[in-house]
């Protein structure tokens, strides 16, 4: 008998590339893993499944139970993860076959219609780019004859929200501030929770009277519930009210993040 630890990790993203079959035999102190593609638009959740007591006669197995793509935000292109089919039997396994539930269908296939020698391994890509907001469901399943059907469940929460940035505050007042001096407000940036890690947080000024004199979020990646400080200088050179904005963006990953913090105040 043999006993097996499969590490199971995914990725939720953008584009990608699959799997295809590898050809190569496992040995006994080796275990299949999931080549999963990196992509923009949400991550995989990681697993550890243990599969024990497996004898070579076990038949098809598959790097893991269920991929959950978790949270897919509309307008991104697709998600991707690519899952390991192995033939644990004494026989060559095949030709397999693969059916897949919508929204959910597959990418770049190295198992279908092919033939699986004893230990061999074949990779097969899922997709998901959903159209309409809610929790969706489906299932692969992936066989060669009615005694080695293996099912895999399918699963993502799409997310209809607005890729914004939480702002605190959403409008700095400097107030009345005397012409040639300066004054300093700070402003609080962070990601909802839902969302991905969000890095390179880019912050651009638009307005004379106002820079940015410290940014605490140049080159940090904000994860859900993170939050970074941007601080904005008033500095009139004439007297009289001055507005301007603070323009905060992420351009990657899917969703690009926009928002953008008011500035005011009146030259003295």
């Amino acid at each position: 008998m043999i006993r097996r630890l499969v590490a199971l990790a995914g990725v939720l993203g953008c584009g990608g590339e699959g799997g295809g079959r590898d050809g190569a035999a496992l040995s006994a102190d080796a275990a299949p893993m999931a080549d999963v593609a990196p992509d923009t638009a949400a991550d995989l959740r990681s697993d550890v499944i243990a599969w024990e007591d497996l004898a070579p006669s076990s038949g098809l197995f598959v790097d893991r139970k269920e991929v959950d793509f978790g949270v897919f935000h509309l307008g991104c292109p697709r998600a991707a993860a690519t899952l390991s089919v192995v033939n644990w039997t004494a026989g060559v396994a095949g030709p397999l076959l693969a059916t897949i539930d919508a929204p959910f269908r597959l990418g770049a296939d190295g198992c279908s219609a092919g033939l699986l020698a004893p230990g061999e391994s074949c990779g097969l890509e899922v997709l998901v780019s959903p159209e309409e907001p809610g929790d969706l469901a489906g299932m692969l399943q992936i066989w060669s004859s009615a005694s080695d059907l293996v099912k895999v469940r399918l699963k993502v929460s799409v997310a209809d929200l607005e890729p914004s940035f939480l702002l605190s505050p959403a409008t700095l007042d400097f107030g009345a501030v005397p012409t040639g001096q300066s004054a300093r407000r700070s402003v609080m940036i962070s990601v909802a929770a839902g969302f991905r890690p969000v890095p390179q947080l880019g912050a651009t000024i638009i307005g004379d009277a106002f820079t940015v004199s410290r940014d605490g979020c140049q080159a940090t990646s904000l994860m859900a519930g993170q939050g970074c400080e941007v601080e904005v200088a008033f500095h009139p050179a004439a007297a009289g009210p001055r507005t301007g904005a603070l323009n905060l963006s992420a351009p990657a990953p899917c969703p690009p993040f926009q928002s953008q913090v008011l500035l005011k105040g009146t030259g003295q």
